[in-house]
């Protein structure tokens, strides 16, 4: 507990070795979790903590694995709700009524009726191609309150080009579609031709101006080369790419690169998300290559539905598991990986009549296609995610030292029959 003004420590209090939830207070108590199945209620004093309780949450029935809590607490309606990763939790005293809702003060202002901000809604979008969506405006004051302007209107919309990123040569392009206005906003019509893009949504009233930006993420069977995709830039649509890959060309053929001029692990570990959250059922495939530096070797790979099956350069390893950080499930087989070559990944992750199969396989991408492939066996199977390319750049100790290189090219995502 530490003073807000001047840091002054007043007290410290130790309740497990491993917390990834944040303590809430609340009705003069503090709640907190530790992972390791523990929940505890503390009441804070000025020069110490008081422990008012400290449960233990054991394992279902037939398990003997600790029950994890990774989350926070939340606080609604005299309650407080917690979850485990096998059940949720809600602890109070019967009949608890909650406190009154606090009546905030408004200040008083007297609006000038000019227009501050634009509100363009919905202000954060995913389309598909060839999808339409209709658009909003509202305008607030400099107090945030609303404010009419009919006598502006009409709305001038358009479909901006957004500025160029970091270390891109061109502009990316505006969102490819059409935009019309209506009496009350505008609809949007992305085009049907483009498997994914990415861009933003404006709108004029008079001096305001206000923007939406938009994500079509692609639909399945998908398929990338990234020829049209211009040097230094990521491919529109993609998630998280921007900033940790860029496209590049090498030897004559433009390839997807992981950046690998950053020390951080925040960019030089990293997935490019391509499909939306809830794609399920689907193979993806893709070449990868990696290049030595600093006498290391990447880790590259695909995933899906969450797996992530990889190549562990330096361990010599094979992998296909789920959350790949603290693997949940896991499966690890020798493979000795060879800097400089082509090497094509394929996973496949399905759901059919209540059971999920999940396997996966890599080989040099000169070589025919082996039939065995690797299976994990998960009791608690993901059904669903997002398919993405997976890196992580060693041998950067610091930026500016260029790490080991990886390549991808050819990503096909491919769907599976409904289940």
């Amino acid at each position: 507990c530490l003073d807000a003004k001047t840091g002054q420590v007043y007290w410290k209090h130790s309740y497990g070795s491993n917390a990834r939830g944040s303590p809430v207070f609340a009705d003069g108590k503090i709640f907190v979790p530790d992972v390791n199945s523990n929940f505890h209620i503390l009441k804070p004093h000025p020069n110490r903590c008081e422990v008012l309780h400290e449960e233990y949450l054991p394992p279902p029935e037939g398990q003997t694995a600790d029950v994890e809590i990774n989350g926070s607490p939340a606080v609604a309606n005299g309650r407080v709700y917690f979850a485990s990763n096998d059940e949720f939790y809600c602890i109070g005293n019967k009949g608890a009524q909650p406190a009154p809702e606090p009546i905030i003060q408004q200040p008083t202002t007297k609006s000038t009726g000019k227009i501050a901000h634009v509100q363009v809604l919905p202000a954060d979008l995913v389309m598909h191609p060839g999808g339409k969506a209709t658009f909003h405006v509202r305008f607030f004051d400099e107090y945030g309150e609303p404010v009419t302007a009919k006598d502006l209107l009409p709305a001038t919309w358009s479909l901006p080009a957004p500025k160029p990123p970091p270390g891109a040569k061109t502009n990316p392009p505006p969102l490819d579609g059409e935009i019309q206005a209506t009496s009350d906003g505008a609809v949007l019509t992305v085009s049907a031709k483009k498997s994914s893009q990415q861009g933003y949504v404006e709108v004029k009233v008079g001096d305001g101006v206000g923007r939406a930006r938009v994500r079509v993420a692609p639909v399945l069977p998908y398929f990338q080369d990234f020829e049209k995709v211009p040097d230094g830039a990521v491919p529109g649509g993609w998630v998280n790419a921007q900033g940790k890959f860029l496209v590049k060309t090498v030897a004559g053929e433009k390839v997807l690169a992981k950046v690998n001029d950053k020390a951080s692990p925040l960019i030089a570990k990293g997935n490019a998300y391509i499909t939306m959250p809830t794609t399920a059922n689907y193979t993806i495939e893709a070449d990868i290559m990696g290049q030595a530096a600093q006498n290391s070797l990447p880790k590259m790979g695909v995933v899906a539905s969450r797996y992530t099956l990889y190549l562990e350069g330096n361990e010599g390893k094979l992998r296909l598991n789920s959350w790949e950080a603290i693997p949940r499930v896991d499966k690890t087989v020798p493979f000795a990986m060879e800097p400089g070559t082509w090497y094509r990944f394929k996973l496949s992750v399905e759901t059919l009549g209540g059971k999920t199969s999940i396997k996966g396989k890599v080989w040099p991408r000169a070589a025919a296609e082996p039939e065995a492939w690797l299976v994990l066996h998960d009791p608690r199977p993901n059904t669903e995610g997002s398919a993405a390319l997976y890196g992580y750049v060693t041998g950067n100790t610091a930026d500016g030292v260029l790490g080991t290189e990886i390549y991808y090219d050819n990503v096909r995502i491919t769907p599976h029959r409904e289940p």
